[in-house]
């Protein structure tokens, strides 16, 4: 769904993902960092003194979709939305700079003076160039992460050789690791794990420095036991917003095939795969 279409939407309409696949380009290649901009987004936040403004950070095969979804479903503003995913260039060549893009997409996603959005880490190191600390300061930080890093790394390979990015495509049926290279494609693990794990270093090095809390959920346990989405919404005091529900069926998680699981078992077992781990402080 295009952010084009926000403005104009019905006040029962509910925006969940964009799934448009015309060629995209990210922000940070397309609009150039100027000082102007940083000031015209702290006057922003400095007009929007009660805007509760949530920036959740996903790193990736954590089962985020569902999470948003199920939210989505559940209260009256926009949840989790992809702010600064890849955008078609003729789209962000209607906006002057960062700044006037940044704070036009934020108003069409504001529902009860709420702007609830997800960015993945790659996306927020950049961003925090564009945003001063003071306006950074403004975020309420959600951050999504994986107890189980090695599966989160290989769900993360599988998606980048096959294309599919959605859990629900996946089956037993699934030949990819009927013929891949063992070794080639234990190198690329590694390197995947490698990156996750810098990336959720240089996260709590940034909040670290600079005194930010954040809220941390790990979603691999059960939905409805874990109590993930409750959590989120008694933490960031959204319960005025809570709607009757509309029945979702969501899909069943798909039983993997054997070789996927082999797979698994047998990059559990590397030497150079746990010595990685090592290097891991977990959040």
């Amino acid at each position: 769904m295009n952010i084009l279409k926000i403005n104009n939407r019905n006040k029962n309409e509910k925006i969940i993902r964009e799934h448009s696949k015309i060629n995209k380009i990210e922000y940070f290649n397309f609009f150039k960092q100027y000082k102007k901009d940083i000031i015209e987004i702290d006057r922003y936040f400095a007009k929007k003194k009660n805007l509760k403004f949530i920036c959740s950070i996903n790193l990736g095969r954590v089962k985020s979709q569902t999470f948003y979804e199920k939210l989505n479903n559940k209260l009256d503003i926009i949840c989790g939305y992809p702010l600064l995913h890849p955008k078609n260039e003729i789209f962000l060549k209607k906006y002057k700079n960062f700044s006037d893009f940044f704070i036009n997409n934020i108003n069409a996603i504001e529902r009860n003076n709420t702007v609830f959005f997800e960015v993945s880490p790659k996306r927020f190191f950049f961003l925090i160039k564009y945003i001063s600390k003071s306006s950074i300061k403004k975020f309420s930080f959600h951050l999504i992460y994986r107890t189980n890093i090695i599966r989160q790394s290989i769900s993360f390979f599988h998606a980048f050789k096959s294309g599919i990015w959605h859990n629900k495509k996946i089956d037993s049926k699934d030949t990819l690791f009927q013929s891949i290279n063992y070794k080639s494609s234990l190198r690329k693990v590694e390197e995947i794990l490698k990156n996750l794990i810098s990336d959720e270093q240089k996260l709590l090095k940034f909040f670290k420095k600079n005194k930010i809390k954040f809220f941390k959920q790990n979603l691999e346990s059960s939905f409805d036991k874990s109590k993930v989405v409750e959590k989120f919404i008694n933490k960031y005091n959204l319960k005025y917003f809570i709607i009757k529900e509309k029945k979702l069926k969501y899909f069943s998680k798909n039983k993997l095939s054997k070789q996927y699981l082999n797979f698994i078992k047998k990059v559990e077992r590397e030497k150079s795969i746990k010595k990685i781990l090592k290097k891991r402080i977990l959040f």
